[in-house]
């Protein structure tokens, strides 16, 4: 089962309850890392393309208007192929 969970244009209200404009906004130029997740990362992505993978997963290719949560305890690959604009919370 994947530790990355991703829903595509979550509804106004979801994101309102969820309070996603009050996180913090964070732009992570293009380019390739790898990332230990310690804890629980929800992130909506407001521009830009991602391709993620887990350890020993299949690539999940991201992009504008999907809702992001990584379980914690994953190793990730992230592949930026266009500069990413979003909003994050860990924890």
């Amino acid at each position: 089962m994947s530790k990355i969970l991703s829903e595509h244009n979550p509804s106004p209200m979801k994101l309102e309850v969820m309070g996603v404009e009050d996180w913090p906004l964070e732009t992570i130029p293009a380019g390739t890392t790898t990332q230990q997740h310690l804890q629980t990362e929800v992130f909506y992505i407001l521009s830009g393309e991602v391709r993620l993978s887990e350890e020993d997963g299949e690539p999940v290719l991201l992009g504008a208007e999907d809702l992001v949560t990584i379980m914690p305890g994953q190793n990730c690959r992230w592949e930026v192929l266009e500069a990413l604009s979003r909003h994050f919370q860990i924890g």
